[in-house]
């Protein structure tokens, strides 16, 4: 993998990893025994735009919140939903993990032939075949009754790697060091979805944040236009086709010169 890191610490050393990582950032155990605690109903999944920063100030990662608590493992969507019963064979291979409790984030994927991630695949086997899926872990906001939120992401993502073990359909994301424009060209060459980016030194924050961005991949392209879906308070929905195919809709504002011509008459 394109500027993956070689090292991986030893699995026996996660407990002196964490308490070293705490020790410096301050961070203590929780107050009522470790139970993990959700950061709302809605994981912080970022914003979107630009790449954050360049250099080696920022991972890049080409979103599903897995937890495990006193009532066992659940995996949840980046809306909250419980969607643990589609997701079985993640959530029996999660219960293998070597920690009593934890929270991590990360992104749910089916794969194609060449082994990358296929978007337009994971409906079918979430449905059909759950056992395609992977899940690859990027974030930890809890683990053995400590909260990490408050802890830098280098530090986190260094106790995360430590604590999945290699092979399985859990994977850790590794890291693309350099700048965003260049992960971000290789990421839409490859022809993945996009790109998540973070900066390395940010503490974990629900909600809307500039520090967490997801930039997907796009292409210019003359397409189409089948049919126009208006609804009351928003711009004009376009249909489009390639070649007779159906590709979606798309939001579109035109002057008041062009709107008329493009568009049509409205109705009624």
């Amino acid at each position: 993998m394109l500027g993956a890191t070689q090292w991986r610490p030893k699995a026996q050393c996660i407990a002196q990893k964490v308490r070293r990582c705490l020790k410096l950032s301050g961070t203590t155990e929780d107050a009522d025994g470790g139970a993990p605690k959700r950061p709302g109903s809605q994981p912080v999944f970022g914003g979107s735009g630009e790449p954050p920063g360049h250099g080696n100030t920022c991972d890049h990662w080409v979103a599903t919140q897995l937890v495990k608590d006193a009532d066992g493992i659940r995996l949840y969507t980046k809306t909250g939903i419980d969607w643990t019963a589609k997701y079985r064979p993640l959530a029996a291979e999660a219960a293998a993990l070597k920690a009593a409790n934890f929270i991590i984030e990360g992104e749910t994927i089916v794969t194609n032939e060449a082994g990358l991630s296929d978007f337009h695949a994971l409906r079918w086997a979430i449905t059909r075949r759950p056992q395609d899926l992977y899940f690859v872990a990027f974030d930890l906001l809890h683990l053995n009754g400590h909260e990490l939120r408050d802890m830098p992401l280098k530090d986190r993502r260094e106790i995360l790697h430590a604590l999945i073990p290699d092979g399985g359909r859990i994977q850790f994301s590794e890291a693309l060091p350099g700048t965003g424009d260049a992960v971000y060209h290789l990421a839409c060459e490859a022809g993945l979805e996009g790109v998540v980016s973070k900066r390395l030194d940010s503490v974990y924050r629900s909600g809307p944040t500039m520090n967490w961005r997801k930039i997907k991949c796009f292409v210019e392209k003359e397409m189409d236009i089948i049919g126009v879906q208006r609804e009351p308070g928003k711009p004009a929905m376009v249909l489009i086709a390639d070649q007779g195919r159906y590709m979606g809709g798309a939001f579109v504002t035109f002057k008041v010169d062009k709107r008329q011509p493009a568009m049509g008459p409205r109705s009624g």
